[in-house]
């Protein structure tokens, strides 16, 4: 039980800063949160996401259903926004915790997780903004379980709440791999990490986010038939995304190409202003920290870690650009890339 409530503790004692988060986010999306904008379904279907069982977001559906029995659903600039800024402070302080951030990066991190273009993305659709934000954290939550303990039973809850999380929005899965990911290679470059504990937490990773997606599966198909519904062939949503080999071989030359090259003109460039000094910045900052940190797991003569940290610098444009992987680029946006804030993450781990 301890496990399960230390993260409760977590927050309690950095209650101050919860609320200094959520102050900032107030003030930086201060426009949008005290003024009414509507995008797309927020402006002329308010109701239509209680229907997301159909495009596979059991969660959302349940949410939504709830909130008709308690409150009705409503788009309220403020109130809903209140409501994701704390799943975002909470998500932060998690990562925080979870990553063992140096102090020093901190306070850039603390902008990046609350400034974020896809904030303001999904702040155009302020009636589901708080549900997709509490899709996230639970995603945050579980990973913070998977990596912080190993028994089985806490790897299970993390792979619950994972599937939960997809449930909300299927794109949470690469929020999932990326904050992983950035453990990972924390883990890799940790002195007090061997070989053996590379290995088991490979491993864990690897069953956590397997029984996840296979609980998410089992769960859209019982809903479904609960509720009497199929799925929609909106952005491949009732093929599950799956194309042929040749398919996703392109599709992984995308996300190759816009990790190094990323289109300014589009929706889901996560870059400030969309400049591409910006990108320059960031390709040599993450090359930079990938050789020093080369650099001194081989003067550390730790070969099998300095191997393994290599695979994952030259696979980290395939995390972060998963969506690619699962589904078309044309149909990724904005509200898809919340993860990318661990591009970031990943160049200040040390």
């Amino acid at each position: 039980m301890d496990n399960y409530l230390r993260i409760i503790e977590i927050v309690r004692t950095k209650k101050e800063k919860l609320i200094l988060y959520i102050i900032v986010f107030m003030i930086i999306h201060g426009e949008m949160v005290f003024n009414k904008f509507s995008w797309h379904d927020d402006a002329c279907d308010i109701a239509g996401w209680s229907d997301g069982i159909g495009h596979g977001r059991y969660t959302q559906t349940l949410m939504a259903h709830l909130l008709e029995r308690v409150a009705g659903i409503e788009s309220l600039p403020v109130v809903n926004a209140l409501i994701a800024a704390l799943c975002i402070s909470l998500m932060l302080i998690i990562s925080i915790e979870m990553l063992k951030i140096d102090k020093q990066y901190r306070v850039g991190l603390v902008l990046a997780f609350l400034s974020i273009p896809a904030i303001a993305g999904h702040m155009g659709y302020m009636g589901a903004f708080w549900c997709n934000m509490i899709g996230e954290l639970l995603a945050i939550v579980g990973a913070y379980y998977v990596a912080e303990y190993s028994d089985i039973k806490t790897g299970i809850l993390g792979s619950v709440l994972f599937a939960f999380a997809i449930g909300e929005y299927q794109c949470y899965i690469t929020l999932w791999i990326a904050i992983l990911f950035c453990y990972y290679v924390k883990c890799i470059i940790d002195d007090n990490c061997d070989n053996r504990f590379i290995y088991d937490i490979t491993k864990r990773l690897m069953w956590t986010t397997i029984v996840g997606v296979i609980l998410y599966l089992i769960l859209l198909f019982f809903f479904l038939r609960i509720y009497h519904a199929s799925l929609t062939s909106y952005a491949g949503t009732d093929s599950f995304g799956i194309v042929s080999v040749e398919g996703y071989i392109s599709r992984c030359v995308v996300a190759y190409k816009d990790f190094i090259i990323a289109p300014t003109t589009f929706s889901a460039c996560m870059f400030p202003f969309h400049w591409k000094g910006w990108i320059c910045l960031f390709l040599i900052l993450f090359l930079a920290c990938a050789i020093v940190n080369i650099y001194i797991l081989i003067r550390k003569r730790e070969i099998i870690k300095c191997i393994v940290f290599l695979f994952c610098i030259i696979i980290a444009p395939i995390v972060f650009n998963f969506n690619y992987i699962m589904y078309s680029k044309e149909a990724t946006h904005s509200l898809h890339v919340y993860h990318m804030v661990y591009a970031f993450v990943l160049i200040c781990i040390r």
